[in-house]
C-alpha cells in the first residue's frame, strides 16, 4: 500500500482500507477526509500544514486511536490451542492465582516504605526542641515511635510467612490477602504518625515523610484494593467453617 513520508495511506480510498477491519467501519469510513499530501491545497490555519484527520489536536488524536485500532483489530483473534494459558475458560482464575503471587511482593513494599518513618521520625525527634527540651522526651512521641516499630515487625513477618508458603508449593492465597491488607494500611498509618512527629515540616517536601506517605498510600490501591483482600479473606474463613 503506498504511503507517504509520514507512513499513513496515500488516498482516501487506501486510508479506509488502512483503518478499517470490518464492513462496519468500512461504512463509517467512507466519506472521511484522508490526509492530504505534501505540497496540496493549503489549509485555512496551520501555515499550509497538512492536516490529519481534522486540524489541532483532535485531529492528531483521532489518527492516534485509529492507529490504535489497527493494532487492536489483529490482537482481537483468536489465539490457537497451543497458546493458551491454562485451560480455555479459566482466564479469570489464571488471573486471580497471578495475584495471589504478587501481593506478597506489595506486603514486602509497604514494609520497606514504612521502614524509612521510624528512622526519620526517631532522628528529627532527637533535633528538633519544645519547651526547652527533645520532643523525643514526650510520652505522646515515644508512643507513636513504639507503634511504628510494632506495626512493621508484625507486617514484616506476615509478608515472609506468605513468601515461605509461596515457596513451600502449597496454596497461599489466604496468606498472600492477609500480608497485602495488614501491610498495606501499616505503611499509611506508620508514614501518617512520622508525619504526625514532624508537625507542619512533615507536610512540606523538604523532608522525606511526605515522600513515604505518597508512597505508601499507593499499596493500598494496586493489586487490589484493601476491600478486595478483605473478601477473599472472609471467602476462606467461611469456608473453613463449613
Amino acid at each position: 500500500m503506498p504511503r507517504d513520508e509520514a507512513g499513513l495511506p496515500d488516498s482516501r480510498v487506501q486510508w479506509c482500507v488502512h483503518v478499517a477491519g470490518s464492513s462496519a467501519s468500512r461504512r463509517e469510513c467512507q466519506g472521511r477526509r484522508a490526509p492530504r499530501k505534501k505540497g496540496g491545497r493549503k489549509a485555512a490555519e496551520g501555515g499550509g500544514k497538512r492536516p490529519l484527520v481534522g486540524d489541532g489536536e483532535r485531529g492528531a488524536q483521532r489518527v492516534d486511536d485509529l492507529r490504535l485500532g489497527e493494532r487492536l483489530r489483529h490482537v482481537r483473534r483468536r489465539p490457537r490451542a497451543d497458546r493458551l494459558l491454562g485451560e480455555e475458560g479459566q482466564g479469570f482464575m489464571v488471573a486471580m492465582k497471578t495475584l495471589d503471587h504478587t501481593r506478597p511482593m506489595i506486603s514486602a513494599s509497604a514494609v520497606g516504605v514504612s521502614r524509612r518513618a521510624p528512622d526519620e521520625s526517631g532522628a528529627y525527634a532527637k533535633d528538633r526542641k519544645q519547651f526547652g527540651q527533645p520532643i523525643a522526651n514526650f510520652q505522646a512521641i515515644q508512643f507513636m515511635l513504639a507503634d511504628m516499630a510494632t506495626e512493621i515487625d508484625a507486617a514484616r513477618l506476615l509478608a515472609r510467612r506468605a513468601a515461605w508458603k509461596q515457596d513451600s508449593g502449597a496454596r497461599f492465597t489466604m496468606e498472600a490477602s492477609i500480608a497485602k491488607l495488614f501491610a498495606s494500611e501499616m505503611a499509611t498509618r506508620v508514614t501518617h504518625k512520622a508525619i504526625q512527629v514532624h508537625g507542619g515540616y512533615g507536610y512540606s517536601s523538604e523532608y522525606p515523610v511526605e515522600r513515604a506517605y505518597r508512597d505508601a498510600r499507593i499499596t493500598e490501591i494496586y493489586e487490589g484494593t484493601s476491600a478486595i483482600p478483605r473478601l477473599v479473606i472472609a471467602a476462606w474463613v467461611l469456608k473453613s467453617y463449613s
